[in-house]
């Protein structure tokens, strides 16, 4: 009896435990690569979660909380400077109402989002090392040194 009760207690905590988790499916992210002419890097993640959604999602990236927007799939997106922004992984903390409503309270007790994503900025293109312009001015200096060049030999 006793090996019953301690395995039905077990698996009820299994159970309770695990409705906390709330897995994302079908997660798509985009960051801006070129940054040539831009000013800042965009960030956007679409997803949609396995579990029912609820009314409001909030987003914790680098401490920054942004709310997420539910259309045919739920998306965020934020913006970065090109001197703030890094390459390599941004973690995606998602809360309900209730998470985030703890976290900005700063309440003491650990509050474990829905789910956390994983977005991927491999870095920013921010054009190539010379620019046409200089590229042009190196070439015509070095067929000026060859063209002098040439005549004080042809002349002496």
């Amino acid at each position: 009896m006793k090996i019953i009760l301690t395995t039905l207690l077990a698996v009820f905590y299994l159970t309770v435990s695990s409705e906390g988790a709330c897995p994302a499916k079908n997660v798509r992210t985009y960051t801006t690569l070129d940054a040539s002419v831009l000013t800042n890097i965009a960030y956007i993640s679409e997803f949609e979660l396995e579990c029912k959604e609820p009314e409001q999602l909030y987003a914790e990236v680098n401490g920054k909380f942004i709310q997420v927007v539910k259309g045919e799939r739920l998306q965020l997106s934020w913006t970065e400077e090109l001197a703030k922004a890094t390459r390599g992984d941004h973690l995606i903390r998602l809360y309900d109402e209730e998470g985030f409503g703890l976290l900005r309270k700063r309440s003491t007790e650990s509050v474990t989002p829905l789910t956390t994503l994983t977005l991927n900025h491999p870095g920013s293109y921010s054009g190539p090392w010379l620019s046409s312009e200089h590229l042009a001015a190196i070439i015509g200096v070095v067929v000026v040194y060859l063209a002098i060049t040439s005549r004080s030999k042809l002349l002496s």
